[in-house]
């Protein structure tokens, strides 16, 4: 909430009430993802695209999901859940920090790592920019989607979390199992993008994803 009262406060509206809202809501949407980006440059975060959050409007969406699901309002349907291996790797291509004491201060900075236990975690023993991919990739995928399993499961959600690893000789391999890649194959797809490369092993795979989706 504050980071968007900031943002608020750079585009010119000031204040919580309902004239502050019918101004934001008056603002071109192409200046406030704008502002929004100049916002994100200005406190220094990771150098990744911003993640849209759905907003808790009281109606179309009563409350935060992880209540929503803590307290078993949501439809139990059965949940297939799942992440790729290297979901940071097309959001991150290069990274302003140029050594490993850069790569502490910025998790000091981003993510308040006072103690150190991100930089034991992500430990650099050569390049940053694979670590800060991954960093970044189990931030904004791996956890959440750990906890919705967990959360729903909890709650009487039979849920099916998958880990997606497949990577095919090709143009993007340098990618590894990239965010999205795994698509072609849950909906048993018979023409694979170029960019993911070919495995002996595809049919096989794409039949058993579909197969679970189904």
């Amino acid at each position: 909430e504050a980071h968007g009262l900031q943002v608020a406060r750079m585009l010119g509206v000031e204040g919580t009430d309902a004239s502050a809202a019918q101004a934001l809501r008056a603002i071109n949407p192409a200046n406030l993802v704008s502002m929004f980006a100049k916002w994100r440059l200005m406190i220094g975060g990771p150098p990744a695209p911003t993640i849209a959050r759905a907003i808790v409007d009281g109606w179309a969406i009563p409350f935060p999901v992880d209540q929503a699901l803590k307290r078993g309002k949501f439809n139990k349907v059965p949940i297939i859940i799942g992440t790729n291996a290297d979901e940071g790797t097309v959001a991150i291509r290069e990274t302003p920090l140029r050594n490993v004491e850069e790569f502490h201060q910025a998790l000091r900075r981003w993510y308040f790592d006072k103690t150190g236990i991100l930089a034991e975690a992500y430990p650099v023993t050569d390049e940053i920019l694979p670590v800060l991919q991954r960093l970044w990739g189990e931030e904004k995928y791996g956890a959440p989607t750990r906890a919705f399993a967990r959360l729903a499961s909890a709650s009487g959600a039979r849920v099916f979390l998958y880990y997606f690893t497949r990577v095919g000789d090709g143009p993007g391999q340098s990618l590894g199992a990239f965010h999205g890649s795994q698509v072609s194959f849950a909906f048993g797809q018979l023409t694979i993008a170029p960019n993911l490369g070919r495995t002996p092993y595809d049919s096989a795979l794409s039949q058993t994803m579909s197969d679970y989706w189904v």
